[in-house]
């Protein structure tokens, strides 16, 4: 009888992620600073979206998660490209 020891590729994320380790905590909320490039960056698609420019955006939460990420990685090698950014707002405290 022979065992087999399947050998996976090593997990790699999003260079702008930030490191974190699958075994302690696979799932990280990232509060992104306002003068990140990443920022500045969702905010303005963000913006685009709604058609609107003047959206004041206070804060960007990125999701990190480990195990997500490795089936999205799996599944992009066999779906369609077709990835669209989604994004979840609500009202500023002043508005509600």
């Amino acid at each position: 009888m022979r065992n087999f020891v399947a050998i996976h590729p090593p997990l790699t994320y999003p260079s702008h992620w930030t490191r974190m380790s699958l075994s302690e905590n696979p799932v990280e909320f990232i509060t992104l600073s306002q003068s990140s490039q990443e920022f500045q960056d969702l905010s303005s698609v963000f913006s685009k979206s709604l058609g609107k420019s003047s959206v004041a955006v206070y804060s960007i939460i990125r999701i990190q998660n480990l195990r997500l990420w490795s089936i999205f990685q799996e599944l992009q090698k066999t779906l369609p490209n077709n990835i669209r950014r989604l994004f979840h707002g609500t009202a500023s405290a002043e508005q509600q």
